[in-house]
C-alpha cells in the first residue's frame, strides 16, 4: 500500500505539471503584449504577418512574409506563394544570419548582405521599428496625420541614412492604420527607395499577433 500511494502521488503531481505546462502554453507572452501595452514603445515581442511587393523598372516580385520579434532578436521568413522559402534572416546573440535554398550566410551590415542575395533594399534592424511606426525625430523626418481618425500617427517619413548604408534618397509612407487590443498600428506601408536600383516595397500585414 505505501508504494501504491507514493505511486498515486507521483502521477499525481506529474498531471499537474502536464497540466500547468499546457495552461502556460496558451497563454504567449505575444498575445499578452498586444492586449495589454498601451505604450508602442514598450512593445517589444509581437509577430506580424502578411503580404509584400517588391517593384523595380524591370520586374515585380510578391511574396509573403512572417516576422518575429522577441526583444531584440527577430526572424524574417520570406515565402513565395507556392510556399516555396525565398530566405529567412534570423538576428539572435550570435548575430545575423540570412538563409536561403543554397546556404547560410553571416554580415555584420545585414541590409548590404540582404541587397547582395536579393536584390532588395530592405534594413532589417529597422524594420522592428518601421512595422510599429515606432519613431522619433532624432532618426529621420516625419510628418504626422492631423485631420483623420489616425491624427497623430506617422504619415510619412524620411530617415537619416548614414548608419544603416541608404541609398540616394528612401521615403515610408503609412497609409492605413487599425486598432490591435489598446494600440493603433500600421497595416499598409510603402518604402520607396531611389538609388542605383529605383524600387518601391509595398506591404500589407494581415495581422498583428
Amino acid at each position: 500500500m505505501p508504494r501504491a500511494f507514493q505511486l498515486y502521488k507521483y502521477l499525481c503531481n506529474v498531471v499537474l505539471l502536464i497540466a500547468l505546462l499546457l495552461q502556460s502554453g496558451c497563454t504567449t507572452v505575444t498575445s499578452k503584449s498586444l492586449t495589454t501595452t498601451a505604450n508602442i514603445s514598450e512593445l517589444t515581442t509581437f509577430q506580424v504577418n502578411g503580404r509584400l511587393a517588391v517593384i523595380q523598372p524591370t520586374k515585380k516580385q510578391s511574396a509573403y512574409f512572417y516576422w518575429q520579434q522577441n526583444n531584440e532578436d527577430y526572424k524574417l521568413t520570406v515565402n513565395t506563394f507556392l510556399g516555396i522559402n525565398v530566405f529567412t534572416a534570423k538576428r539572435d546573440k550570435q548575430g545575423i544570419t540570412i538563409t536561403t535554398s543554397e546556404k547560410s550566410y553571416t554580415n555584420s551590415a545585414p541590409q548590404v548582405l540582404l541587397f547582395e542575395l536579393t536584390g532588395w533594399w530592405l534594413p532589417l534592424d529597422e524594420l522592428n521599428s518601421w512595422f510599429k511606426a515606432d519613431l522619433n525625430p532624432s532618426q529621420g523626418d516625419i510628418t504626422m496625420y492631423e485631420s483623420s481618425y489616425v491624427t497623430g500617427k506617422v504619415k510619412t517619413f524620411t530617415p537619416f541614412c548614414p548608419q544603416f548604408s541608404c541609398p540616394q534618397s528612401v521615403s515610408i509612407t503609412y497609409k492605413d492604420y487599425r486598432n490591435v487590443g489598446q494600440l493603433t498600428l500600421p497595416f499598409s506601408i510603402t518604402v520607396d527607395v531611389d538609388g542605383d536600383i529605383k524600387q518601391s516595397i509595398r506591404i500589407k500585414i494581415k495581422e498583428w499577433l
